[in-house]
């Protein structure tokens, strides 16, 4: 009860439609599916099973308080998170959940071809996205390159801080 309070005061400093393009409801992490070694013949190439699970947990551990985030979920490796969102400019919100390292992905509709699609990971000591769709409005191209050197900004003085040199 006391995480949930902390999410929604969190989330509560932000405006109205930010908030609302935050609901978790529309989250789903990918998680791996971890198979029998036994099923893999030598020389041959592995069949990668993935599923498609709610992200509340994932997203609950994020934002408690003194706890890592969770890597796996029944075993199965965390391998993304996809956001079903209008605006596929990550939020304020969205930050801590790329500073994870699991990949986020944002579109309006996952299963439409006509949708946009953006992904945001961490590649080389940096933050980068891809973005497929229309042009970005400038404001929103803006607020997306912003987003991204103030993630750049902080991986670089937290691996200075703890004594790594940056990549």
């Amino acid at each position: 009860m006391r995480t949930l309070v902390l999410l929604f005061t969190a989330m509560a400093m932000f405006n109205a439609p930010v908030f609302a393009d935050d609901n978790i409801a529309n989250c789903e992490v990918v998680v791996e599916k971890i198979g029998n070694p036994n099923d893999v013949v030598e020389g041959e190439l592995a069949v990668m099973d993935f599923d498609f699970l709610p992200a509340d947990d994932f997203i609950y551990s994020v934002f408690k308080p003194d706890s890592d985030p969770i890597k796996q979920i029944d075993g199965n490796v965390i391998r993304g998170l996809m956001c079903t969102r209008s605006n596929v400019v990550p939020t304020e919100f969205d930050l801590k959940l790329i500073k994870t390292g699991v990949p986020l992905y944002l579109s309006q509709n996952f299963d439409s071809t006509d949708s946009s699609l953006m992904s945001i990971s961490g590649h080389e000591g940096k933050y980068t996205y891809m973005y497929d769709g229309p042009d970005l409005p400038k404001d929103e191209q803006d607020m997306l390159e912003l987003r991204l050197q103030t993630l750049n900004t902080e991986h670089k003085e937290t691996k200075e801080k703890d004594g790594k040199s940056s990549d």
